[in-house]
């Protein structure tokens, strides 16, 4: 199990839209449905299925960025991981799923060292409000996908109800934060190495905790290079070699094997380099 798993259930949902009520009572089967019945009525998958799961705390047709956290961390490591990762449970008011944080000494203000699988809240005048998981954080900004929210604007904005699941990004230090939850994943998750690991848009190859592949390396039988701080290259790039000087390379730009060194074919055309 690792973060990426939660990361990529939570990308996986980008574009879902709330239901109307009218299409709810029409199909109730249309929460199931990412961009049709969209409404404002606070109806999802989301908090229809935590609800079942824990109705304590978790109600259904009420405003729902906390239950698409809840939810992501539910699908991805099943309700006894998901409750511990969370410090303790599952709760749809975002004040109270911030106080678990706080209660664990998990929690942390502003957003000094934030990172990928944190949970960040937001607040208002008044108190939190929202909240968010942290996909990626770079030098000097953090990206997020949340839900009850509307699609990022050209300036930082806090959507506090809004209509469906969207990646957004913020700077370090937005005054929008109060703060971020940690949750314990070394207590959970076995991480096995080497493994690819992805902050924001880059890609790394971790060999170890804490220490990421540097310069060329061969991956599953193909050619990869790593900046001095592990970030992989991607499109054209001069590189230089104390053999060969300086030369020009291409690698893959996106896709399933993006990174991978292209070469030149018997043909003169460009293609990923099989080793």
């Amino acid at each position: 199990m690792t973060k990426e798993r939660l990361i990529k259930t939570a990308l996986d949902e980008v574009g879902y839209l709330e239901k109307s009520l009218e299409a709810y009572k029409k199909d109730p089967q249309i929460i199931y449905q990412k961009g049709l019945g969209a409404g404002r009525d606070n109806i999802t998958k989301y908090n229809f299925e935590m609800h079942k799961i824990y109705p304590q705390t978790m109600d259904f047709a009420e405003a729902w960025c906390d239950a698409f956290v809840d939810w992501c961390f539910y699908k991805t490591f099943g309700v006894a991981t998901a409750k511990s990762l969370l410090a303790g449970g599952f709760d749809d008011y975002t004040v109270a799923s911030a106080d678990m944080y706080k209660n664990k000494k998990a929690y942390h203000k502003g957003t000094d060292g934030i990172r990928s699988g944190d949970q960040v809240f937001f607040k208002n005048s008044k108190r939190i409000c929202h909240t968010a998981l942290v996909i990626g954080v770079d030098s000097k900004m953090f990206y997020t996908v949340e839900g009850n929210t509307n699609p990022q604007e050209s300036k930082p904005n806090v959507v506090e109800n809004g209509g469906g699941v969207w990646t957004k990004e913020y700077p370090l230090g937005f005054e929008r934060v109060d703060g971020y939850g940690r949750p314990p994943y070394e207590k959970h998750l076995k991480v096995s190495y080497p493994t690819w690991v992805k902050d924001g848009s880059a890609w790394y190859y971790r060999i170890s905790e804490g220490q990421n592949a540097h310069g060329w390396r061969i991956i599953n039988g193909h050619w990869y290079y790593f900046l001095s701080d592990g970030k992989m290259v991607t499109g054209k790039r001069e590189i230089k070699s104390e053999i060969h000087g300086t030369e020009k390379y291409f690698f893959e730009e996106s896709g399933d094997f993006e990174g991978a060194l292209n070469h030149t074919n018997l043909r003169g055309a460009l293609e990923i380099w099989d080793i």
